[in-house]
């Protein structure tokens, strides 16, 4: 799940990382930083990259508008 609403302080919009294995239930984690304060998506994530220990969620922050799409 990717959140694109700023997180309000004292209100919940939590980024998760969300499990199922097709059989049981989902499980699910909320993604904290190095200090253990709940992350926000302030733009858009573009890249996950999985690896055996770690999830990386790429923010790449960029101004999208119809003048990218007009010659």
């Amino acid at each position: 799940m990717v959140n694109y609403r700023l997180k309000r302080p004292g209100s919940g919009h939590p980024v998760k990382l969300i499990r199922w294995d097709g059989y049981n239930d989902f499980e699910s984690w909320i993604v904290v930083d190095g200090n253990g304060a709940e992350i926000e998506i302030r733009q858009s994530i573009h890249e996950l990259v999985f690896t055996r220990d770690y999830i990386l969620l790429a923010d790449t922050a960029f101004v999208a508008g119809t003048e990218m799409f007009t010659p």
